[in-house]
Parts: C-alpha cells; sequence; structure tokens
C-alpha cells in the first residue's frame, strides 16, 4: 500500500502530494498540477497545521494517488 499524501499549503491554497502527484484545491473541488512544480512550491504541513488552515475541504477525488509509482 503507497504511503499518506503530505498535507501542504502551496502558495495559501491547500493541497495534498507525493513526489509523483499534486492536488491543489480550487474552486471547491481539486485539480492535479504538474508534480515539479507542485513539489517545488508545496510547504508540508502536518495535518493539524492543515486542517486549522483549510477547514471543511472537500474529499479528494477517488482518482487521486490511486497510480502505483
Amino acid at each position: 500500500m503507497a504511503a499518506e499524501p503530505y498535507y501542504g499549503d502551496f502558495d495559501g491554497i491547500a493541497c495534498r502530494y507525493t513526489g509523483s502527484e499534486v492536488w491543489v484545491l480550487h474552486d471547491a473541488g481539486w485539480v492535479e498540477i504538474n508534480s515539479a512544480s507542485g513539489n517545488n512550491a508545496a510547504r508540508e504541513l502536518t495535518k493539524a497545521q492543515f486542517d486549522q488552515l483549510f477547514p471543511n475541504v472537500p474529499p479528494l477525488p477517488s482518482t487521486a494517488f490511486q497510480s502505483s509509482s
């Protein structure tokens, strides 16, 4: 089983990421972005920090973090 994606802050936007996949919250929905750009700009947060900065975020789409890499 793959590791849990990190929680992050992407220039003030909620994000979840791994080394190969980055999802940002955009207009109340999650959007996948380029992983090289996302991983360079994301600031890692603890789950508690993420929940405090970004309360009530919707769940990730079922397709997020499903690829094996």
